[in-house]
């Protein structure tokens, strides 16, 4: 079960990686503007400097944070629907709070179950 786990978990960091790379649609934007406003009292907020700080501290939170996987495992069970459930309307409701999951679930769900041939199936010889 360790082995299992250790692949997902490996799977899930190179899924991450990737979306990291992606980026955001506004970091090439806040290159260019310069976001500092006036104070109530006249002086200059420096609203980059604030922002860059508040980064930093959430990116230590999250390193103390259990990984998305964790918390997905830990999420337990769910019970018998009576063959009424929709793993894709599933992942569509649940991808906010596993956004990677979501598309790692994406991608495996999209590979075809069998790809052996009718042909070969249904032969008698």
């Amino acid at each position: 079960m360790n082995k299992v786990k250790s692949i997902c978990e490996d799977l899930v960091k190179e899924y991450e990686h990737k979306m990291k790379g992606k980026g955001s649609v506004f970091s090439s934007q806040s290159q260019t503007l310069n976001l500092i406003d006036v104070g109530v009292d006249g002086v200059n907020i420096d609203w980059r400097a604030k922002y860059q700080s508040f980064v930093s501290e959430q990116n230590i939170a999250t390193a103390h944070r259990r990984s998305e996987l964790d918390i997905y495992l830990e999420d337990g069970v769910l019970p018998d629907q009576g063959g009424e459930f929709d793993i894709l309307t599933w992942w569509k409701v649940n991808g906010i709070k596993y956004p990677t999951l979501q598309i790692i679930a994406r991608d495996l769900l999209a590979i075809p179950i069998s790809n052996v041939a009718s042909e070969s199936s249904f032969s008698t010889g």
